[in-house]
């Protein structure tokens, strides 16, 4: 049997599916406390209330998959596709972080500083990028070989 960790879990939408595939969800999270506790009727009690900026890899439990469905609304037309935002932990700056100009390095483009934080609710896209890192660091792989999801011929 597969494991799953399910970031962003909501309401259990993706977990719930990988359940029903055959995963033993692990571990869950979301900010919510009225999604945690739909995700607790519709899941399973594995859920728990936390903010993903506050946690790290030591919090995650090890598992085969991680699943995330990250706030998007900045991404969508209804969210009048304000964009991924990042902030400068050191000045404050908040930045739209460009796809064609990203190579995967969050700097600061006013003071340089390279601990950041989400921006906006898409954003937290990063936070989940952030974990990743600690995960690979914690498996003792390099997070040099990280690819940014470049198209081919972009």
């Amino acid at each position: 049997m597969y494991t799953l960790n399910d970031f962003f879990c909501g309401c259990g939408g993706l977990g719930l599916g990988f359940q029903n595939a055959g995963f033993k969800i692990v571990g869950a999270w979301d900010f919510d406390k009225y999604a945690v506790q739909t995700y607790r009727e519709n899941v399973g009690d594995h859920v728990v209330q936390a903010d993903i900026q506050t946690l790290h890899i030591e919090d995650i439990p090890k598992a085969d998959a991680w699943a995330f469905g990250f706030p998007c609304q900045d991404l969508s037309v209804a969210g009048k596709q304000a964009g991924l935002k990042l902030e400068c932990m050191a000045c404050g700056e908040k930045w739209e972080v460009n796809y064609d100009d990203y190579t995967g390095e969050n700097v600061c483009p006013v003071c340089g500083g390279t601990e950041t934080k989400a921006g906006s609710r898409s954003g937290m896209f990063f936070e989940i990028m952030r974990l990743i890192e600690e995960a690979r660091e914690r498996a003792g792989e390099s997070t040099k070989s990280v690819n940014c999801g470049k198209r081919k011929g972009a």
